[in-house]
């Protein structure tokens, strides 16, 4: 069987893969990263070769969407519509497991435009699990981070600190710190497949009351 990955997959990198998978891998994605081999087959998103023509041609027993609300560097303008044609190729597909992985920004006690753009993919999700039969798992999850991968924000704050001798670390003084590492999510992935419950419909992962803070980080 094979598992398909696609979304936000600019920050992942082979150890990410290698941990999370135990069979090949499609990624599917408007940029590729060549360097990554091993179990990998890259699959440039275009409107000639849609998520239904994947779904028709490969036999997946695995959908994993990796949502770019996980990009910490991002503006908000997220489109729905990808997550949306990703979830319709899916409700003729019996048998696929399909995991979104979007923000936890959802929890948040304060309401914004990002909040609201976030619960609105949810939302969508909850729609094609319960009126289109398709087995989906939410993770709400921290922004992803991989200090290793030159489009990470990490990356980029040490690459501004060298360069320019200071960074401002975005966010409230107290605002507890929410990243996750992407080897965190490799193994969680791979928990999940391994012993798959399909009673879960949702898993939050939140930042612990001993995190750094945003304040402690400034310093």
């Amino acid at each position: 069987m094979t598992a398909l990955v696609t979304g936000y997959t600019d920050v992942l990198d082979e150890s990410f893969f290698r941990h999370a998978f135990d069979s090949p891998v499609v990624v599917y994605s408007p940029t590729q990263n060549r360097s990554i081999k091993e179990h990998i087959r890259w699959v440039k998103a275009s409107p000639e070769i849609t998520y239904s023509d994947l779904l028709n041609t490969h036999d997946f027993d695995r959908v994993i969407y990796i949502s770019n609300t996980l990009d910490p560097t991002g503006d908000g303008s997220w489109d729905i519509g990808d997550l949306r044609t990703c979830l319709h190729s899916l409700k003729k597909q019996s048998g696929v497991k399909f995991v979104y992985i979007g923000s936890n920004r959802v929890l948040q006690d304060d309401d914004n435009s990002q909040k609201v753009v976030c619960q609105s993919f949810e939302d969508l999700c909850t729609f094609f699990r319960n009126n289109r039969g398709v087995e989906t798992l939410m993770v709400r999850s921290p922004y992803l981070c991989n200090p290793s991968s030159s489009v990470d924000f990490l990356y980029r704050a040490f690459e501004e600190l060298e360069m320019e001798g200071s960074y401002t670390m975005p966010g409230r003084p107290e605002q507890l710190s929410n990243c996750m590492s992407i080897q965190d999510l490799a193994d969680l992935l791979h928990r999940l497949f391994v012993d798959w419950r399909s009673e879960i419909e949702v898993i939050d992962l939140i930042p612990q009351r001993e995190s750094h803070t945003a304040g402690l980080l400034k310093r």
